[in-house]
């Protein structure tokens, strides 16, 4: 949500960055781990009106039995009306 106050939001199954004010920004940290015997590829796409607003790391691998910490970053440009801005990260896992 673009809007006046800042505010945030913890949530174990969702992005949240609450509520960002125009010109600011925000980031999230998720945790991805592989269990399997190979190695993955990771692509992200962000979808619907939040893609000009956020910023994933995409195209990276992870080892067997690795972890990788991915974070979300989110900035807010300074001519943004306020708003609820919702959309989608979506990952795209491939064996190697």
């Amino acid at each position: 949500m673009v809007g006046e106050n800042p505010g945030f939001d913890l949530n174990a199954s969702e992005v949240i960055f609450g509520r960002v004010p125009p010109g600011g920004g925000s980031s999230r940290n998720m945790i991805m781990r592989n269990d399997h015997s190979f190695t993955i590829k990771v692509r992200t796409f962000v979808s619907s009106d939040i893609s000009s607003f956020v910023n994933v790391e995409s195209g990276f691998f992870i080892a067997p039995n690795s972890t990788r910490v991915i974070s979300a970053n989110l900035h807010i440009p300074k001519n943004t009306p306020f708003g609820n801005y919702s959309g989608k990260i979506i990952f795209e896992i491939r064996r190697k």
